[in-house]
């Protein structure tokens, strides 16, 4: 963690006076009574815990790094927490602190500068009003009082890596076999952190070694190293990569060596269709298209289709290393009239294209068929009774006989004549005649009717001569 920005106004000469590296100068400056002051807080220690004040005292040169650059109107402190001890204490990620960096006074206080000839000492007066109280600003007058500025801080999980496009599907590094370039990252590191690459070839005793030092980390996370030539690295040899921060091992992959480190995929359309013929109305699905990768990295291949100069097709495939993929365009229906359409085929970015030929055929004519209308048929229906062929009842005869005195007759009993014979028969055989149909099965129907009739008008007869 890198904390900068601390001003050195008004005691920048002091610390040309302090030998020492950076930590012993800022704590020879924080022992004396000159009114600086640098507090580290950690604001969540634990549960049920107040925020403690980190101090210096148990402070190393592995835990902080303080850089007093000569000139420099400011200087800055980097932290480090990698270890999960540092000032002596443990920290973790997730642990937040606060730094104070602060010029002291007091109102109605006032440094006091020594008397006498001779440049003064370093901070050796004490105060004008109060001489058990030192801790003054030197260029604060009476009136000035304490004057602070404050930043946060949270420790994060160290981590450090390379650009994605410097990197592999797998992870690999990828580096130059020609001229000279750079190798780029990020990292959660502080700026000033001391970095290390070796790239290491497994040809043979002694390895080939390139060794990368002033890796530069910058404000924003973002690490680089100077320009390098790669040029002593043989492709047909396995090469390792290794990262050091602080002499400590913690990265290592493997190296692939490419011809032009920019664009590590080296796509090619190597083959295609060249002649296809479809119905109208039909898809290219027998065109098709080859895309192959020489390079060391995955690439995405996007192939164009232009028939007759416009665009009818965009596929996008991923192609591995030393690899091929075929691209085909089944989902591609031209809406072209019959005729024959020169057509091109061409990887985006790429100037080689292939062609050729499609022929549409008009597509057949279905034979038209025509339909018959549907007939209604016609419902017979019964013949409609007039008041001439309704069915008459037969009459109702009544005899008047004088009784006898030991007799019994019964009364309204009709007896039967030649003419109420005729009347019952022409009745039923009316009815039946009008309402039923003239088929075949109406005729005998009306036979059996006649029988049935007769035999009911015998019956009644001979019911009547026996009585």
């Amino acid at each position: 963690m890198q904390i900068s920005g601390f001003s050195t106004a008004g005691f920048r000469g002091t610390l040309a006076t302090i030998e020492g590296d950076g930590l012993d100068q800022l704590r020879t400056l924080l022992d004396y009574p000159e009114g600086v002051n640098v507090t580290v807080e950690h604001l969540n220690p634990g549960v049920n815990q107040e925020p403690e004040q980190v101090t210096f005292d148990s402070a190393n040169a592995q835990d902080l790094f303080v850089d007093f650059t000569d000139g420099e109107s400011s200087f800055s402190m980097v932290l480090d927490t990698s270890s999960g001890t540092w000032f002596g204490q443990r920290s973790a990620p997730g642990d937040r602190f606060r730094v104070t960096f602060e010029f002291e006074g007091t109102a109605g206080e006032e440094y006091r500068f020594p008397t006498g000839g001779g440049l003064p000492g370093p901070f050796t007066a004490q105060s004008t009003a109060d001489d058990d109280r030192s801790e003054q600003y030197p260029y604060f007058d009476s009136g000035e009082t304490t004057v602070e500025s404050t930043t946060n801080f949270t420790v994060v999980e160290p981590r450090i890596d390379y650009s994605e496009d410097q990197l592999t599907g797998d992870g690999e590094l990828i580096v130059g076999e020609n001229g000279q370039y750079r190798l780029t990252g990020s990292t959660t590191y502080a700026p000033g952190t001391d970095i290390e690459i070796q790239l290491i070839s497994r040809d043979g005793p002694p390895p080939t070694k390139i060794q990368i030092d002033d890796v530069s980390i910058a404000a924003d996370g973002n690490f680089r190293t100077p320009a390098v030539s790669f040029a002593e690295l043989d492709p047909e040899h396995p090469v390792e990569a290794e990262l050091f921060l602080r002499d400590q091992l913690v990265d290592r992959r493997p190296v692939v060596i490419a011809d032009d480190p920019d664009n590590p995929a080296e796509l090619a359309l190597v083959e295609a269709t060249s002649s296809v013929t479809i119905t109208e109305g039909e898809s290219l699905s027998a065109l098709a298209a080859t895309v192959e990768n020489t390079g060391v990295a995955d690439g995405n291949a996007n192939v164009r289709l232009r028939i007759d100069g416009d665009l009818w097709g965009n596929r996008t495939v991923t192609v591995t290393p030393d690899r091929n993929r075929t691209v085909a365009f089944g989902s591609s229906y031209p809406s072209l009239p019959p005729g024959e359409y020169p057509y091109t085929l061409r990887l985006a970015g790429k100037d080689r294209t292939l062609s050729g030929t499609l022929v549409i055929e008009p597509g057949s004519t279905p034979a038209q068929t025509t339909t018959p209308e549907p007939s209604t048929p016609e419902t017979a229906q019964p013949p409609t009774a007039t008041v001439d062929d309704t069915p008459q009842s037969p009459p109702t005869r009544t005899a008047t006989v004088t009784p006898d005195p030991t007799t019994t007759v019964a009364t309204n009993a009709s007896a039967p004549s030649d003419d109420s014979e005729g009347s019952l028969l022409g009745g039923v055989l009316g009815y039946v005649t009008s309402v039923l149909p003239y088929t075949l099965g109406s005729m005998v129907f009306v036979i059996l009717a006649y029988v049935v009739a007769r035999a009911v008008v015998t019956r009644r007869g001979g019911s009547e001569s026996a009585s």
